[in-house]
C-alpha cells in the first residue's frame, strides 16, 4: 500500500476528530488553565516577579499570553480561543509524530516485522488513541505541547542512530530537550535519561553528547536561575515535590483545607482509617485564616492573580518537608492500586489485547526478543517516565506520548511470517479498526461530554461568561477583589471578568456558615469586608435575608455588594 495515501487519510481523520473535540469543549476550563493564563499575562506585561513560578513551567503560558495579547479575544471568546490554540498545538503534534514515525520506519528496514504500511497505520491509530483519549485538546495544560517535543526528541535520536553524526543534529537535540524542560519541569530529569542512552547504547560519542548537554543547559539555566533566586535555594521546579507531599504524605491540598502546617493525621482517601501521623513542616507564608468555624481564609497579597493559592502553590507551601519514609510510599501504592490498574490495564487494555493477539498469531518469540533488544534504547525513556510518575501522581495525560512510543516499538517488534501475507493484512486491519473505533466511541460519545452541562446554562450561554457579565452589570470592574463561597479554584468566571478572589469559605464549611446565627454571619461579612473585597459571590441560593443578595441572571449564582450593606 502507498504510505502517502495512508498519511493523507490519517491527517484528515486526526484534524477532523481534533476539531470535533475542541469545538465540543470550547467553553470548558480547568484550574490549571486559569493559572497558565494568568502567568502568560504576567510575562506579557513584564511582571517578572509574578511570572517566575516554581510550580508551573513557562513555555505554555508564554504561548497563551502571546496569542491572547496578539488577537485580544473578548471575554466570551477567551476560553474558545484557548481551545483553538490547543487545537493548533495538536496539529503541530501530528507533524512531529510523523517525523518520529518516518525515522522509526527507516530504522526498521532490515527487521522482520509487519510491512511498513501496516506499521504506519497502526502507529497513527495509536497516536490518535493516546492523543485524544489520554491527553485531550480540552484540558488546558502543556501536555500536548510536551508531546510535540517528545516525538521530535525520539525522532532525532533515531535519525542520529541511523544516518547522522552532524553537530547540528546534536545542537537541535539539546535545544529540544531544553524547550521540553521549559514545557514541563519533569523533563529536566528525563533529559539526562535521553542523553545517557546515547552513551549506554553507543549511539554517539561522548563529545557529541556533551554538545547536546551544553545546549540543553544554556536553554534551561536562565529559568532555573530565576526560580532558584526567587526561592533562595537551588531548584529546577517544585511540582514533583509538592505532588509527592500531597499524594504520598497526604499533606492537605489547598482545595480541601488551606495548609497551615504542623502534624496532620493522614487517612486513606474515602475511608476513616488512619495510616500515619505526618509532620511535614510549617509554611513560611501561608494563606491567612481570619475566622474559625466556619473557616474563612484571606490571600489577597502578595500575589496578583485570579486565584492566588493555585497560581503559585510553591509559594504557599514553601517550608513543606517531604517525608521519604519507604512504608509511606508503599501505602501510597497500595491505596492507589485501583487507579494504577485503570491506567495500565483498562485504558491500555486495547493495546495489550492487540499485542497478545499478534504474539499468539505469529508465535516467534526469539525474533521478538531480538527486535526488542534492537529498539531497547527507545523503550528506556518511556518506561523510566511511567515509573517516575507512578511515584507521585500517575495520570494519563502526563504519559500519553511515552505510552504511544512504547506500544509502537513493542507491537512493531512482533516478527511475522513472510509466507502468510493474508494473516498480516487481517491482523493489521483488525488492530487499526479496533483502535480507531475505540478512540471514536471513547472520546466522542454524547455521554463523554455530560460534564459540560455545568459550563453552559439553559439558554446555551457560557455559564462563566454570564456570571462575569452579570457582575459587571451590578457594578464590578476589572481588577476588583471579590470573596467566594466554595472552591475558588473552580470560579472560572473570575478570570473572564478579570476579578481577583482574595478570600473564601471552603466548600466543606458553607453549610456551617448558613447554619450559624445572623450576628455571626454579619461578623464574618465585616471581616471579609476588611480584606478589600467589593463583593461576595456564591453559587447556591442564599439561606438568609441578612445581606442584600442579587441574583446573577439565570446562572444560579448570587452576589452581595459590600457598598450596599449598612
Amino acid at each position: 500500500m502507498d504510505i502517502a495515501k495512508i498519511r493523507f487519510v490519517f491527517y484528515f481523520i486526526a484534524i477532523l476528530l481534533g476539531a470535533i473535540q475542541a469545538w465540543n469543549t470550547r467553553f470548558y476550563m480547568t484550574p490549571d488553565g486559569i493559572s497558565y493564563l494568568d502567568i502568560g499575562d504576567a510575562y506579557l506585561r513584564g511582571d517578572w516577579n509574578t511570572a517566575f513560578n516554581a510550580y508551573w513551567s513557562p513555555l505554555y503560558s508564554v504561548i497563551l499570553g502571546f496569542f491572547l495579547y496578539l488577537f485580544k479575544p473578548s471575554s466570551y471568546f477567551e476560553f474558545p480561543f484557548v481551545h483553538l490554540i490547543n487545537y493548533v498545538i495538536f496539529i503541530v503534534s501530528i507533524v512531529c509524530f510523523n517525523f518520529f514515525i518516518d525515522q522509526f520506519l527507516k530504522n526498521k528496514e532490515n527487521q522482520k516485522s509487519l510491512p511498513n504500511w501496516a506499521l504506519y497505520s497502526m502507529s497513527c491509530t495509536i497516536f490518535l488513541y493516546t492523543s485524544l483519549k489520554f491527553t485531550n485538546i480540552w484540558i488546558s495544560t502543556p501536555d500536548l505541547l510536551l508531546s510535540c517535543f517528545v516525538y521530535l526528541i525520539t525522532g532525532y535520536t533515531l535519525k542520529i542512530k541511523k544516518e547522522s553524526d552532524k553537530s547540528i543534529d546534536f545542537i537541535v537535540l539539546g535545544a529540544l530537550l531544553g524547550l521540553a524542560y521549559l514545557t514541563k519541569a519533569v523533563m529536566f530529569v528525563i533529559a539526562f535519561v535521553y542523553l545517557a542512552i546515547f552513551l549506554i547504547f553507543k549511539i554517539a560519542n561522548f563529545k557529541k553528547v556533551i554538545l547536546s548537554l551544553f545546549v540543553f543547559l544554556i536553554i534551561a539555566s536562565p529559568y532555573i536561575f530565576a526560580i532558584s533566586k526567587e526561592k533562595n535555594r537551588v531548584t529546577f521546579g517544585d511540582s514533583g515535590k509538592l505532588n509527592y507531599v500531597w499524594q504520598v504524605n497526604n499533606v492537605t491540598a489547598f482545595y480541601m483545607v488551606h495548609w497551615q502546617g504542623g502534624v496532620e493525621e493522614s487517612r486513606i482517601r474515602g475511608l476513616d482509617k488512619k495510616i500515619q501521623n505526618v509532620d511535614c513542616g510549617n509554611p513560611k507564608h501561608s494563606t491567612r485564616k481570619i475566622y474559625s468555624s466556619p473557616d474563612v481564609y484571606e490571600f489577597g497579597n502578595p500575589i496578583n492573580a485570579t486565584y492566588a493559592p493555585w497560581f503559585d502553590p510553591s509559594y504557599w507551601y514553601e517550608g513543606v518537608k517531604p517525608d521519604l519514609n519507604f512504608n509511606h510510599l508503599l501505602n501510597f501504592f497500595k491505596r492507589n492500586l485501583k487507579d494504577y490498574s485503570l491506567i495500565f490495564l483498562v485504558y491500555q487494555g486495547v493495546l495489550i489485547i492487540c499485542f497478545i493477539y499478534f504474539l499468539l498469531k505469529f508465535k516467534n518469540i526469539e525474533n521478538l526478543k531480538t527486535n526488542i533488544g534492537r529498539s531497547l534504547f527507545l523503550i528506556v525513556p518511556p518506561v523510566f517516565t511511567i515509573l517516575l510518575y507512578a511515584l507521585v501522581f500517575p495520570e494519563l495525560r502526563y504519559i500519553a506520548s511515552f505510552v504511544s512510543i512504547f506500544w509502537i516499538v513493542l507491537l512493531s517488534a512482533v516478527s511475522v511470517l513472510k509466507d502468510d501475507p493474508d494473516s498480516v493484512k487481517f491482523g493489521s486491519a483488525t488492530l487499526i479498526t479496533f483502535l480507531l473505533f475505540t478512540t471514536l466511541f471513547a472520546r466522542f460519545s454524547s455521554s463523554d461530554y455530560s460534564y459540560l452541562k455545568d459550563f453552559v446554562n439553559k439558554n446555551n450561554v457560557p455559564l462563566n461568561y454570564e456570571v462575569a457579565h452579570e457582575l459587571e452589570k451590578v457594578g464590578l470592574e476589572k481588577g476588583d477583589a471579590v470573596a467566594s463561597f466554595g472552591y475558588g479554584h473552580l470560579a472560572f468566571w473570575a478570570r473572564l471578568g478579570r476579578y481577583r478572589i482574595v478570600s473564601e469559605i471552603p466548600d466543606k464549611d458553607i453549610k456551617m456558615f448558613w447554619s450559624i446565627s445572623k450576628d455571626k454571619r454579619l461578623d464574618i461579612f465585616n471581616i471579609i469586608k476588611n480584606t478589600g473585597a467589593r463583593a461576595i459571590v456564591v453559587d447556591t441560593v442564599p439561606l438568609d435575608s441578612v445581606l442584600p443578595w442579587r441574583k446573577l441572571g439565570n446562572t444560579g449564582y448570587y452576589a452581595c455588594l459590600i457598598s450596599e450593606v449598612d
